[in-house]
């Protein structure tokens, strides 16, 4: 559209903005709510794995021998605050699925660095070879890995 008087133009212009700023501001504020809650929330990563599933019973146990008390010992130090293992026989191809909650996604790769490393100790202390991989390493073909900000969770 061409206006032959540069006020008209002027004036369209100003009652655009004027009608588009309450979006913007009401858009600015859904955004720094969403912001202060993912700061104020709880993240978790979970992490799932393609795993063949005849061996979903050997991938459990060494999870529950290994990787479940380390995971207790950091909840009762505080580094995490709760820690999972989830597995399913019907479904998508990612079938193994592990998580853990913490502060922030920083904490949480801390986290995972230790969880890591303390399920390695808890396997050779168990008298497990070292050379060979774990069940979750020998028959698992790939992971994923995923953080989430918590927007709704109950705790106690």
């Amino acid at each position: 559209m061409k206006y032959s008087y540069p006020c008209v133009a002027l004036l369209a212009l100003a009652l655009a903005a004027l009608v588009s700023a309450p979006q913007a501001v009401a858009q600015d504020d859904d955004m720094a709510a969403m912001e202060a809650m993912m700061d104020a929330a709880p993240s978790t990563l979970m992490t799932a794995w393609k795993c063949d599933i005849a061996h979903l019973g050997e991938i459990v146990q060494g999870m529950n021998t290994y990787a479940k008390p380390a995971a207790q010992e950091m909840i009762d130090e505080g580094m995490i605050t709760n820690w999972g293992l989830m597995v399913h026989s019907w479904g998508d191809e990612w079938n193994v699925v592990s998580h853990m909650t913490g502060e922030d996604p920083a904490a949480l790769m801390t986290a995972n660095a230790e969880l890591n490393s303390r399920t390695a100790a808890n396997a050779e202390a168990g008298g497990e070879d070292m050379d060979m991989p774990p069940p979750l390493v020998r028959y698992c073909t790939n992971h994923k890995d995923n953080f989430y900000t918590n927007a709704a969770y109950i705790t106690n």
